[in-house]
């Protein structure tokens, strides 16, 4: 995703920052993980021998993409943009390597290629949403558990 996908508002405030936020943590609120960690699947598949168990893995692509459509769709504060898209970005690439896994038993050395990318990525997004909280916490932008903001502030 690049600049021209996302809906950059010019408010820079620690008021706009704390909307956007609240906007973010909205859209995990209504998205809640109902997925087991992609992993622990990918592996209770291989020892059953149970291609079917990575049918589960579906389950995370599709609260995934939600997250993300959710995430494509709110209003950014133009200093925080490079931020935001580093999250959808890394969140999207992640999601791809999960789908990657779900072909252990097809293409197995295409997902050992797969699972470092997952564990690259995965470790990327983190990355990237531990620097956003970082700068939300240095511009003093404070959440009461009440806000949905405060959700995202401790995803970590």
């Amino acid at each position: 995703y690049k600049r021209g996908d996302i809906k950059i508002t010019q408010g820079n405030s620690n008021a706009d920052l704390k909307a956007y936020m609240n906007a973010m943590g909205k859209v995990l609120k209504n998205n809640p993980a109902k997925a087991e960690n992609e992993l622990v699947v990918l592996k209770r598949a291989l020892d059953k021998g149970d291609k079917n168990e990575l049918k589960k893995l579906d389950i995370a692509i599709k609260g995934d993409e939600a997250l993300l459509k959710g995430f494509l769709a709110i209003s950014v504060p133009e200093i925080i943009l490079d931020m935001h898209l580093n999250i959808i970005n890394d969140f999207g690439a992640s999601d791809e390597s999960i789908k990657g896994l779900r072909k252990v038993f097809d293409d197995p050395i295409a997902t050992i290629a797969n699972l470092g990318a997952y564990n690259k990525r995965t470790a990327m997004l983190k990355t990237s949403i531990q620097t956003m909280i970082n700068y939300f916490v240095g511009k003093g932008v404070i959440f009461d558990a009440k806000d949905d903001g405060y959700l995202f502030m401790h995803i970590i």
